[in-house]
C-alpha cells in the first residue's frame, strides 16, 4: 500500500460561534474533505488566554472525532 502524504488540500472556516454557543453539524464540517477525498481534516479551536474547552467543546469534537471514524476520515 503507498505511503499516505498529508498535505492541505483546502483551507475551509466552517463556523465561528458566539460567546456562549457553537451550533455545527457533521455534514457542514466533513463535506468538504469528503468532496476532496480527503483522509484527514484538523480542527482549531481559539480560547481566550488560560481558558479551557467548555463541556460542548468536548462534546463537540467527540462527535466530529466518531463521524470522520464512520466515514473513514482521520
Amino acid at each position: 500500500m503507498p505511503e499516505k502524504k498529508h498535505r492541505v488540500l483546502r483551507v475551509r472556516m466552517t463556523l465561528m460561534s458566539s460567546l456562549d454557543a457553537t451550533v455545527v453539524h457533521q455534514r457542514e464540517v466533513f463535506c468538504g474533505a469528503a468532496l476532496a477525498s480527503g483522509t484527514a481534516v484538523v480542527f482549531s479551536y481559539s480560547h481566550p488566554e488560560g481558558s479551557t474547552p467548555c463541556s460542548d467543546d468536548l462534546v463537540l469534537t467527540t462527535r466530529m472525532v466518531n463521524t470522520g471514524g464512520i466515514m473513514g476520515i482521520a
